[in-house]
């Protein structure tokens, strides 16, 4: 029979020898795309100067085409920390020095982004703000440029040319300017505290359409979309609920 001695020395022991559990990172264990809509997408890009345009959001991130050489890559800023990003061709940092700088992301994650930022990444832009002695790869944005397509937006006695709300915008507006003729959307979900970015957006989105230019963006995006039709699948009423009739 055991003694109680005995029994907590032997707990002690077994405490000693459990390893800690490890923090499961979501970012390790997202899938990549299924080899049937590879192929698909795939002969979607024939004939098209194509980019992915992605971001860090997991819902879709890690679909993006990193197997297909055709396609041009372009991500954003902390993401280069993260196991699905295969490859990369264009970066995006549109923030001031503060924010890049910084040891400890939004997260509460040491990324070493200023580091990396530092290194020499070959003949591959970091689009910034402006070009730094710091960030070797650093090539400012060109705005005026970039903003044509909104040159001919009046809003009241002027022309609004710098709707960018967002580092996507700046990315879907570069990928017009260089003629990409299809845009691939993945890992961008404008919610919670980036709802108010979703507007420009849909604006850029649609200049893109506008000049002919196809955007894919994977289903798991479908939800930023109501596919109810206003009239004929609802109405508004004063207070703003919704009263369905069935209709699609």
């Amino acid at each position: 029979m055991i003694t109680p001695q005995e029994y907590k020395r032997e707990r002690m022991r077994h405490r000693t020898q459990m390893k800690a559990p490890r923090l499961v990172n979501i970012h390790e264990t997202l899938p990549h795309v299924d080899a049937h809509t590879a192929s698909r997408l795939a002969r979607h890009r024939k004939g098209h100067k194509t980019v992915a345009i992605v971001g860090l959001a997991p819902s879709s991130c890690s679909l993006a085409p990193f197997e297909d050489e055709r396609v041009e890559i372009w991500c954003v800023n902390e993401g280069h920390i993260l196991p699905w990003l295969k490859r990369w061709d264009a970066w995006f940092q549109m923030h001031k020095p503060e924010y890049f700088q910084r040891e400890i992301d939004l997260g509460g994650i040491r990324t070493g982004h200023y580091k990396w930022l530092q290194l020499n990444h070959g003949d591959r832009p970091i689009w910034m703000l402006e070009e730094r002695p710091d960030v070797p790869n650093s090539k400012k944005y060109p705005l005026y440029d970039a903003g044509v397509p909104l040159h001919m937006l009046k809003v009241g006695d002027k022309n609004k040319i710098r709707f960018f709300h967002s580092s996507f915008d700046y990315m879907i507006a570069l990928a017009i300017l260089q003629q990409f003729t299809r845009i691939e959307i993945y890992g961008f979900e404008f919610k919670g505290d980036y709802e108010n970015q979703r507007y420009s957006a849909y604006t850029w989105k649609g200049v893109a359409m506008g000049k002919g230019i196809q955007i894919y963006e994977p289903p798991q995006s479908a939800e930023l979309f109501d596919t109810a039709l206003y009239g004929y699948a609802y109405t508004t009423l004063e207070k703003g609920e919704r009263v369905y009739n069935g209709k699609n």
